[in-house]
């Protein structure tokens, strides 16, 4: 019998079979203490690993540090246009804070307005004690300023000044007629001939003066429109050369007459 001999054969290399892939799927957070979880959602050839990982352990509460403190160093005015900046320096807990703003650009200068005019209007005097007041009865580019300015107080009375030194006047006339100019004087008439002097009823209040015949001519005194003279006896006339008569305004437009009269 013949015998054959079928040993193993080892066939040819087969081709490169294709590269596996593996991609990252979902990361999801697991509870705290619970198992780490890996899955693949795809294929042996094409993997996708999707992990679940436990949440760790709360740790304990660290220790409270020092407050922090932040204050401003400086703050200071920058070119313009530049920009602004703030820099933190110093070191925890005691930080500062450094500004540096820009200054703005200068503005465009606006058309020249129109003058505006101011004037005094009234000018009153207020009571004493009571306020200044300056009030504008005009408008703004038309001002017209009123002025209230207050009474000062009265001020306290200072001593009695010299009296004035008697005026004695010599007067030729042979009708005179008494002026306020005449008050504190003495009226010397020295006419030849009669003279007659008149009392107006428009002396200044208080009007007092003294008249002596210093000539010939006797002094007759007549009451003016208005006025009343009285005397005793009613006598009007000067005795004599150089007898006196003084005339002394007692009221309104009233006189007294009295001296060496007849």
């Amino acid at each position: 019998m013949a015998t054959i001999n079928l040993g193993r054969v080892k066939g040819d290399t087969g081709a490169t079979g294709a590269a596996a892939t593996i991609a990252l799927g979902s990361v999801a957070t697991g509870a705290a203490a619970s198992n780490v979880i890996i899955s693949n959602s795809g294929t042996a050839g094409a993997a996708t690993f999707n992990f679940t990982i436990p949440r760790g352990d709360k740790g304990d509460l660290g220790n409270t540090g020092p407050a922090n403190s932040l204050s401003i160093a400086s703050v200071t005015t920058g070119a313009a246009g530049s920009s602004a900046s703030v820099t933190l320096g110093g070191t925890a807990p005691a930080q500062t804070l450094t500004f540096a703003i820009p200054r703005g650009d200068v503005g465009l200068t606006g058309p020249i307005g129109t003058a505006a005019t101011i004037t005094v209007g009234s000018v009153t005097t207020g009571a004493a004690g009571s306020s200044a007041t300056i009030t504008n009865s005009g408008n703004s580019s038309a001002a017209t300023f009123d002025f209230s300015i207050p009474r000062g107080d009265t001020g306290v009375a200072g001593p009695t000044g010299p009296q004035p030194s008697l005026v004695i006047a010599s007067n030729a006339a042979t009708a005179i007629t008494l002026a306020d100019t005449d008050n504190n004087t003495v009226v010397r008439c020295t006419a030849a001939t009669a003279v007659t002097i008149t009392i107006p009823s428009t002396l200044a209040a208080g009007f007092s003066c003294m008249v002596i015949q210093a000539g010939a001519g006797q002094i007759t005194f007549v009451a003016g429109g208005g006025s009343t003279l009285n005397s005793f006896g009613a006598l009007v006339k000067t005795a004599g050369l150089y007898a006196p008569a003084s005339v002394m305004q007692v009221a309104a437009a009233t006189y007294n007459l009295s001296g060496n009269l007849v």
